[in-house]
């Protein structure tokens, strides 16, 4: 992965689907994002809460092009219904400022 990071936020948004009496509640989701660049394609999973659900996230990511899943899972680790899946793209800044040495000065 390279050295040159931008950092993401990302918010889970929610919707209801129906399921049969006794399905439990959701515990918690599994977020995986895979890159697709040579060198880039370790998945990176994370284990969310569902309180935490709808509050921004930051992650740093190398520019690529990425594919997401969020499954969801009850208190018993049982996964409701499929994953959700879907691709994003990281772009590169354009520019990033740096300090640097441009004069000297003399003193007698």
């Amino acid at each position: 992965m390279s050295a040159n990071l931008v950092t993401e936020s990302i918010t889970i948004g929610t919707t209801v689907l129906q399921f049969p009496p006794g399905t439990g509640a959701v515990n918690h989701i599994v977020v995986t994002i895979t890159g697709t660049a040579v060198g880039n394609t370790t998945p990176i999973v994370q284990t969310i809460p569902f309180a935490n659900v709808g509050t921004a996230l930051s992650i740093p990511l190398s520019a690529d092009t990425y594919t997401w899943s969020i499954q969801n899972f009850d208190a018993n680790n049982t996964p409701l219904a499929g994953a959700f899946t879907g691709t994003h793209t990281v772009v590169a800044p354009a520019t990033v400022s740096v300090t640097i040495a441009n004069t000297l000065t003399f003193t007698p």
